[in-house]
């Protein structure tokens, strides 16, 4: 498999973990007993195993998705920011928009996405699977606020994955 075919692979899986997780309706909710606080979500696929988890405190959040392949951590994001709790919904439907359609733009939404009441728009500062990192946020449409944001970024962590 050449280099591009693996990371294609890796994208994939990455799509496949999060339309099963935070931003599905059916996701299964865990803890990570060292993360007093924390909530996990797993993906397991063949070889593959992804955890996407993060840590809550009113508007602030954190959190971070890993993909290992094996027991190799090959890939990485790190995300956090603030929203209102009244944005998530929106936030979960702006996500999965872009999973959904399996188009990476900085391993969150679209470059923007809106419903009646909110816009989502999603700047990344670079936007390869393999390193990114960018904000997205989350405006009011009746008077333009921003409601919340959340800065991201990551890269590929296993560059001997792609040449094995």
């Amino acid at each position: 498999m050449n280099m591009n075919a693996r990371l294609n692979e890796l994208q994939q899986i990455f799509f496949e973990a999060m339309i099963n997780g935070w931003a599905s309706s059916g996701a299964n909710k865990t803890t990570l007993p060292r993360f007093l606080g924390s909530k996990a979500i797993w993906f397991r696929k063949e070889d593959f195993v992804v955890l996407d988890w993060y840590l809550k405190n009113g508007t602030e959040s954190m959190g971070n998705t890993i993909l290992w392949k094996g027991k190799i951590p090959t890939w990485m994001m790190n995300y956090g920011g603030s929203y209102p709790k009244e944005v998530i919904p929106f936030l979960k439907e702006a996500l999965l928009e872009s999973y959904a359609h399996k188009i990476f733009f900085g391993g969150r939404g679209l470059v923007s996405y809106e419903n009646c009441q909110y816009i989502y728009t999603n700047v990344p500062t670079t936007n390869d699977f393999h390193l990114f990192s960018g904000v997205e946020r989350i405006f009011s449409k009746r008077d333009d606020k921003c409601l919340g944001h959340h800065i991201y970024f990551g890269k590929l962590l296993d560059i001997t994955y792609l040449n094995d």
